[in-house]
């Protein structure tokens, strides 16, 4: 009886000491598998893909077919198939040149010089053209219809700089524009074409507003005119309607119109000038 609870109290010995070298041990092994909150750090990817269109993958190159595909498997174990013309670069990503840094100046093209030939001119660049075409039906009450066909053209512009300025511009064909102050953009609608050797470019803005007042001035003193002549006849005239022979002096009247009408169209004409510019390139 004794010997059998030794051997069972041996046996629990045993057991305990088991247990008490487990329970020692487990932490041990979590913490050599990992620390709470370490980070694990990936091993870089041996190769790279670059695309013609600006993307990259990274991971290791499992095959390589000239002229046909490159085989890429990534880090998270996805295989990839890239067709080779859409493929810049493939290989060590050791090898793989970094870009360049372009500079502002080569990156935008070459330096310009935008002037004036008058100050307060700022120069801007046509970003949107618009053309609307269509036609107006009109209907009477007598049944009788009209078509009118009509057409406008819209533009947009973005500033550039207040002349005399300096900018970088890529080499190609442009439309420009040139207002005073806070006025609208006027254009002479003719391509401006701007290739390496272009170094300035001069703008000439010829305002027309002393015209445009002048012609309100003219078209005002027409109408007054025009105003005054029947006036003036009716009054002379209307007094013999009194005594029965009612004669209006017709002559002197259509003279004086016609005078003041074409005063107003001298008026019209000249109120409608618009500012004209242009372009020379140095």
């Amino acid at each position: 009886m004794r010997l059998c609870v030794l051997a069972a109290c041996g046996r629990d010995r045993f057991a305990l000491r088991l247990l008490l070298a487990l329970l020692c041990a487990s932490p041990t092994i979590a913490l050599a598998q990992s620390a709470p909150g370490e980070a694990r750090v990936a091993p870089a990817a041996p190769d790279a893909v670059k695309l013609k269109n600006g993307g990259l993958l990274r991971g290791t190159i499992s095959e390589l077919i000239p002229g046909k595909s490159v085989v890429l498997i990534t880090a998270t174990g996805e295989v990839r198939t890239i067709p080779m013309e859409e493929v810049e670069y493939a290989g060590p990503a050791s090898g793989m040149a970094a870009p360049p840094t372009p500079s502002r100046a080569s990156s935008a093209g070459p330096k310009l010089e935008l002037k004036a030939t008058q100050p307060g001119v700022t120069f801007h660049r046509r970003t949107s053209r618009a053309i609307t075409t269509g036609a107006s039906v009109s209907v009477s009450s007598q049944g009788s219809f009209g078509v009118s066909p009509f057409s406008a053209t819209g533009a947009t512009y973005a500033p550039l700089c207040l002349a005399p300025c300096a900018l970088s511009v890529e080499p190609g064909t442009y439309y420009l524009g040139l207002s005073l102050e806070d006025g609208d953009p006027v254009s002479d609608n003719h391509p401006v074409v701007i290739d390496p050797a272009t170094r300035a470019i001069t703008g000439d803005y010829q305002s027309r507003a002393p015209l445009r007042i002048a012609g309100f001035v003219v078209g005002g003193a027409g109408l007054i005119g025009a105003i005054g002549t029947t006036v003036g006849v009716l009054a002379h005239d209307l007094p013999s309607c009194d005594q029965g022979a009612c004669k209006i002096s017709t002559i002197p009247l259509a003279v004086g119109l016609g005078i003041s009408a074409g005063v107003m169209i001298i008026g019209y004409v000249l109120s409608s000038q618009n500012d004209r510019v242009s372009f020379t390139l140095e």
